[in-house]
């Protein structure tokens, strides 16, 4: 499905997480999954995602903050950042580290704000104490914009669910959104601009399993289902067995409309462990996987082509550290 042709950058850029090394903020916590031991093979191999990624001629900045104030708030990806500086100069883009908000920002690029052709919306955030939902992502995506050199104006910065990536897998003009996603304005909107816009569910009201509700984070739909397109227009889907068994008539309607070819991820495998499901989705119809996920690998180099699946190592713990898979940690605008 070719992508639509009105954009806000010159060309596609891939935000990602810094490697986050857990234990320096939680020192009585994790300190063994996170020591210094582990530290050099883990950054090792995040420095060789990156060096694949830019080799395949992909625009790649790397999230951080900046060290220095008072107010700084604790996070564990300094080491990583510095290193990432001193070794790949002009990758990092550092931002101001003030409140939770702004380490979830640099942790979890997905879910602060999403492009849309020229439209940019950012995610809400709901505030426990006040029960509502706050635009403290807005400024934290002029931000991250302005460094990159793309001005976009706070006010002219759209708030919706369809901000938050784990709600929506896309590719090009197709969405397919949370269920639990708000129907607001910018849904009619992108249909508008030529936006495809699909809905699956997610577990309650009986359907599902505990399991599959505990699993799916706030209720994204990235970690359980996942999309893309090859190179020559087909659509190819991925699930996890779980969600395809609550909700196969949902998931076989859009693999109709789509004319897609479905592969369902067995539950127990080695690819559900490592979140197959959650592959990063790159410009030319390309994606980067983890390793050890070789049902799903097979699938997507048949789709897509060998040369058009970027296989990372990634060991368990990496995802424990910084949460979600490879998908949850980078944000591609285009």
């Amino acid at each position: 499905m070719p992508a639509l042709e009105t954009r806000i950058a010159d060309e596609p850029l891939l935000l990602m997480a810094p490697y986050n090394n857990h234990s320096q903020i939680f020192p009585d916590g994790v300190q063994d999954a996170f020591s210094d031991a582990r530290y050099s093979p883990a950054f090792g191999r995040y420095l060789k995602r990156v060096d694949r990624l830019v080799s395949q001629g992909i625009r790649v900045r790397i999230l951080g903050a900046y060290e220095d104030g008072d107010d700084v708030a604790p996070h564990g990806f300094s080491r990583s950042v510095n290193d990432i500086e001193k070794l790949r100069p002009g990758l990092v883009v550092r931002l101001s580290m003030y409140w939770d908000a702004d380490r979830m920002a640099v942790l979890w690029p997905r879910d602060v704000f999403q492009v849309y052709g020229t439209t940019v919306l950012a995610a809400p955030v709901f505030d426990s104490e006040d029960f509502h939902k706050i635009a403290v992502f807005r400024d934290k995506t002029e931000q991250i914009l302005s460094k990159l050199g793309i001005p976009k104006k706070m006010s002219a910065i759209g708030l919706s669910d369809l901000g938050m990536g784990g709600y929506v897998v896309r590719d090009g003009n197709v969405l397919v959104v949370s269920g639990v996603a708000k129907q607001d304005s910018y849904f009619l909107q992108l249909e508008h601009e030529g936006y495809k816009v699909f809905r699956l569910p997610v577990p309650g009201e009986g359907k599902g399993t505990p399991d599959l509700e505990s699993r799916m984070i706030n209720n994204h739909i990235d970690t359980e289902f996942n999309l893309v397109f090859s190179p020559d227009g087909n659509a190819l889907i991925c699930v996890n067995q779980a969600y395809y068994a609550a909700f196969h008539e949902e998931v076989d309607g859009l693999v109709k409309e789509l004319a897609a070819v479905l592969h369902v991820i067995p539950e127990g495998s080695q690819d559900r462990e490592f979140l197959a499901v959650n592959f990063v989705r790159l410009p030319a119809g390309k994606v980067m996987m983890p390793g050890n996920c070789p049902y799903t690998q097979e699938f997507l180099e048949r789709g897509l082509g060998e040369g058009n699946v970027l296989v990372s190592e990634v060991m368990l713990d990496e995802f424990s550290g910084s949460g979600g898979g490879l998908r949850c940690m980078t944000n591609l605008i285009e």
